[in-house]
């Protein structure tokens, strides 16, 4: 489960962290957030994926 989620963490955030720094260049998009904002979305899903996995982890404990 770890290794999935630094996966899922390096397949969308380095092309996000590369998009933001190509989007740096133009100087109307300097003041945008995009990184932290996608972060925190990330920072959302994982936590939704961790505890899901984890309660479907205790499930199936207990059926055992």
């Amino acid at each position: 489960m770890i290794v999935m989620v630094i996966l899922m963490w390096v397949v969308v955030m380095l092309p996000i962290i590369g998009f933001d720094l190509w989007m740096k260049t133009f100087a109307w998009t300097e003041g945008i957030p995009f990184v932290p904002v996608c972060f925190i979305i990330m920072t959302c899903f994982t936590y939704i994926y961790v505890t899901t996995y984890f309660y479907l982890y205790y499930r199936w404990l207990l059926d055992a």
